[in-house]
């Protein structure tokens, strides 16, 4: 009430017309409570707290109605989130093409030496650039139009501990496999966009 009174006093707003009894107010020049600059800028900054604490707790009533309302828990729901991202990496892993190396590559994030298109088309990922020597197996997963991503596939020998190596490469390094290109024919009238 101090804060209202006291623009209402000293700045009114052009709000005229507001019908409120602001007798005591006038009879009583000294607000109930010292409101200065200090006083001002605390009940405005309270008042950002008070509102952000009401959004907050208005998210979490709205969050608890819904699982509520859906007869599940936050960890079932998340269990099945899970469930479908594994049978969706299945089915990729599934869907995947082996590549053969043709061309080594050093890793780099952005290499020069394939050309200007790969240069600057390279994925803006934290995921890795994997390192290829030429002869080496990839299964490519995903791609785009200069680059794919896959796990190289690996001897049993190659390194004690370390059961995948997966990242981005440049697609100009690599090669569909003869085997996989034969089994990978697309049906008449339907058009491959890889």
């Amino acid at each position: 009430m101090t804060m209202y009174t006291q623009l209402y006093n000293r700045l009114s707003f052009g709000w005229n017309t507001v019908k409120i009894d602001m007798s005591a107010a006038r009879r009583d020049p000294l607000p109930i409570v010292p409101f200065g600059l200090a006083a001002f800028a605390t009940t405005l900054f309270a008042l950002g707290l008070a509102l952000g604490t009401t959004i907050a707790v208005g998210m979490l009533f709205f969050i608890q109605m819904k699982i509520i309302l859906r007869n599940k828990t936050s960890i079932e729901s998340w269990i099945e989130e899970k469930i479908e991202q594994l049978k969706q990496k299945a089915d990729k892993r599934v869907r995947s093409v082996r590549y053969k190396v043709i061309e080594d590559y050093s890793g780099a994030c952005c290499p020069l030496n394939k050309g200007i298109k790969t240069f600057f088309t390279s994925p803006c990922t934290e995921e890795p650039r994997i390192r290829l020597q030429k002869g080496e197996f990839i299964l490519a997963t995903r791609g785009l139009r200069y680059w794919l991503y896959g796990d190289k596939i690996l001897d049993d020998s190659f390194i004690e501990g370390v059961s995948r190596i997966r990242g981005w490469f440049p697609r100009k390094c690599v090669e569909k496999c003869p085997c996989d290109a034969e089994t990978d024919q697309a049906p008449e009238g339907e058009k491959k966009n890889r």
